[in-house]
């Protein structure tokens, strides 16, 4: 069975006059999560998250991705980015992230150029569908969404699934779903840190950055291990304390798992995401009859579930 990743680009959202537009339409417990937070990019972050989560779940839902046995990338380009070059999505080397469903192909005629673009930039990839964050035309997508809980060490579920998990950096915001455990991590490229290194990454992880041509690729390299490290533990649930641990145990890297798969695929030379997958025959968290769940938000130092 496969797991379906969502890609959105919410710079629109960082404009005043449009998150304003969205934060209206959010519903009350985004709204007011995104009202606590005094930076408006991360006001806008919180907010775009909560569209995407939206939006990936109608159509997950919709398509019936449950039952689909490929990985699949679906990606929501703003209609206004086609004049002016918008993000790029490539794969990343030596992954697994190939099996991809095509672009759509019934775009409306007036859509013509922009079919264009996305073809010209995704390719056979994925499947693209226009939107537009200058209107908030979320809300029934919104009031259909079920309830966020969490469980006790915060960790972001549905009572009835599908596992998902997101996570956003800059202006990209992503979502993983798959009818089992699920783990993404986005980040925008960063220094490497030594102290870092030191503290969370295995031997073999640091060599792998020390090898590095140049001070852009330790960066890239660096960059990307983080990745797996948070997706891992984002679909472990068991917070940043993984993180530390995948510092000291093991010579490997943490991708050499025999039960977890991973994968990375960079958004244009900026961003990278990674996703960790559990085995298809594992179980997404659900809500037992009666049990009324956890809706608190997530706990101090649990990787950003959004």
């Amino acid at each position: 069975m496969g797991a379906t990743v969502f890609v959105m680009d919410i710079s629109p959202l960082m404009q005043e006059d449009v998150l304003q537009l969205h934060m209206e339409a959010a519903l009350p417990r985004r709204r007011e999560k995104a009202l606590h937070m005094r930076q408006r990019e991360d006001r806008a972050r919180c907010i775009g998250a909560g569209i995407l989560l939206a939006r990936a779940y109608d159509y997950y839902c919709r398509e019936n991705r449950e039952s689909a046995e490929a990985d699949s990338l679906v990606v929501f380009a703003d209609e206004r980015n086609c004049d002016a070059g918008g993000p790029s999505v490539t794969s990343a080397t030596a992954t697994d992230f190939n099996h991809f469903i095509p672009v759509a192909e019934d775009l409306p005629q007036e859509k013509t150029a922009e079919k264009a673009w996305m073809a010209s930039q995704y390719g056979e990839m994925a499947h693209v569908i226009p939107c537009d964050l200058a209107h908030a035309s979320e809300k029934e997508l919104l009031e259909a969404l079920p309830k966020v809980l969490y469980t006790e060490k915060g960790k972001p579920y549905f009572a009835q699934g599908p596992c998902f998990n997101l996570s956003h950096a800059g202006h990209m915001t992503v979502c993983a779903m798959a009818p089992y455990p699920v783990g993404i991590d986005v980040e925008k490229v960063r220094p490497c840190r030594e102290a870092v290194m030191k503290r969370c990454f295995r031997e073999k992880e640091i060599l792998r950055v020390r090898a590095a041509e140049d001070d852009l690729e330790a960066d890239r390299t660096f960059s990307q291990i983080w990745t797996h490290k948070e997706a891992l533990a984002k679909l472990t649930g068991n917070g940043i304390a993984d993180i530390f641990q995948m510092g000291k145990d093991g010579a490997g890297e943490v991708t050499e798992q025999a039960d977890i798969s991973f994968y990375s695929m960079w958004l244009g030379a900026e961003y990278v995401l990674t996703v960790a997958k559990g085995l298809p025959s594992a179980k997404c968290h659900r809500q037992s009859p009666g049990q009324s769940g956890q809706n608190s938000r997530p706990k101090s130092g649990y990787p950003c579930q959004c």
